[in-house]
């Protein structure tokens, strides 16, 4: 369940600042095998979506001559998690 996930977590970094690092690793180690327990990812959907998304853009959005010297640039990134704000 989702508390003796919190609690591996929390020990894992208590363990840590100890310097007990094999310790700390076991504690991480068995609270990520909860969680991927509970939630159950499967990559093949992400990257069949992937895959559809890299048909469905195949041609360029738009045409770049090479005279123009100028193309489309795009800067993708994953959304921000809010740590930052926390420290």
């Amino acid at each position: 369940d989702s508390d003796s996930e919190l609690v591996g977590f929390a020990l894992g970094a208590i363990y840590e600042r100890e310097g007990d690092l094999p310790t700390a690793f076991s504690h991480y180690a068995r609270a990520n095998a909860a969680v991927q327990q509970r939630t159950r990812y499967d990559a093949s959907q992400d990257i069949a979506f992937m895959q559809s998304l890299k048909e469905a853009f195949s041609a360029p959005l738009a045409p770049v001559t090479e005279e123009e010297g100028i193309a489309p640039l795009f800067i993708i990134g994953m959304p921000r998690s809010g740590t930052s704000l926390v420290e």
